[in-house]
C-alpha cells in the first residue's frame, strides 16, 4: 500500500504535458510535412524548447520537429528504451514484453536506485533508446587533460544552419494553428488581395459613383422618366 501511494505520487509529479529527451528514436506522423517525412524516423540530438527538438533522420537529414508531429517507437523485446513520461520519467528500461490488449510496456528499469523493478507503463511513455546514445554515456564526460596539464575545453553546440525547420507556427490572429508555411503564405497573399481590391474600390469619388450609377440608369429604358440622382446631395 505504502508502494502504491509513493508511485501515485510519482506519477502525479513527473506527468508532464511534454515528453521529448535526447537519445530517444521518434517517428513523424503526419503529413502536413510532406510525404517525403512521413513515418520517417530519428534519433533526438537535442532539445531547443520542452515541446521542440533537433532530430536527425535515418538518412541524416537535420530537422526541428513539434512534438506534437512525432510518436514514440517500440523496440524489439529485450532492447532498452528510456521511460519519458509519468511516475519514471526518466529511467532506463529493457522491454520484456507487450501487453497488446491493454496497450501498455512491461519494462524492467536497468540502472539507477530502482535497478531491477518491473514496472508498465503505456505506450506512450517509453520510446527506444538509440543505440548510439547508450554508447555514448558509457564514456566518461569532462574536458581532456594532456600530460604538461593543457586542458581542451568542450565547444558550446551551436544551431547547424543546415537544419531543417519542420515546425508549423501558430499565429493566433490568422488562425494558422496546423497549417503548412505553404498555405499560411498563401493565405497571406489571398488576404493582401482582397485588401488592395477594397483600396482601390474606395478610392472612387462619390461623385464618380453617382455619374456611374446615373449611367446605368439611363441605359435602362423603363427608367427614362426617373430623375437623375445629384451627386452633391
Amino acid at each position: 500500500e505504502i508502494r502504491e501511494q509513493q508511485e501515485r505520487f510519482k506519477e502525479k509529479k513527473n506527468r508532464k504535458d511534454y515528453w521529448l529527451c535526447e537519445g530517444i528514436v521518434v517517428k513523424i506522423i503526419t503529413k502536413k510535412l510532406g510525404d517525403e517525412y512521413y513515418k520517417a524516423k530519428g534519433v533526438v540530438k537535442s532539445l531547443i524548447d520542452e515541446y521542440t527538438a533537433s532530430v536527425k533522420l535515418d538518412d541524416g537529414t537535420l530537422v526541428k520537429l513539434d512534438q506534437t508531429h512525432v510518436e514514440t517507437v517500440i523496440p524489439s523485446i529485450g532492447r532498452e528504451m528510456k521511460i519519458v513520461n509519468g511516475a519514471y520519467r526518466g529511467c532506463t528500461a529493457k522491454l520484456e514484453s507487450l501487453d497488446k490488449d491493454n496497450f501498455c510496456l512491461n519494462l524492467c528499469i536497468s540502472e539507477g536506485p530502482m535497478h531491477g523493478r518491473s514496472v508498465r507503463v503505456p505506450y506512450e511513455d517509453a520510446s527506444k533508446l538509440a543505440y548510439i546514445m547508450s554508447l555514448e554515456s558509457e564514456v566518461v564526460r569532462g574536458s581532456l587533460k594532456l600530460k604538461k596539464g593543457d586542458i581542451f575545453k568542450k565547444k558550446k553546440k551551436k544551431v547547424d544552419p543546415k537544419m531543417i525547420d519542420l515546425t508549423i507556427k501558430k499565429d493566433e490572429k490568422t488562425n494558422t494553428a496546423g497549417k503548412t508555411k505553404a498555405e499560411i503564405a498563401f493565405e497571406k497573399r489571398r488576404e493582401q488581395t482582397i485588401f488592395e481590391r477594397m483600396q482601390k474600390k474606395a478610392a472612387v469619388s462619390h461623385r464618380e459613383r453617382v455619374e456611374e450609377f446615373n449611367k446605368q440608369m439611363s441605359e435602362l429604358t423603363e427608367f427614362n422618366d426617373i430623375p437623375k440622382v445629384s451627386w452633391t446631395k
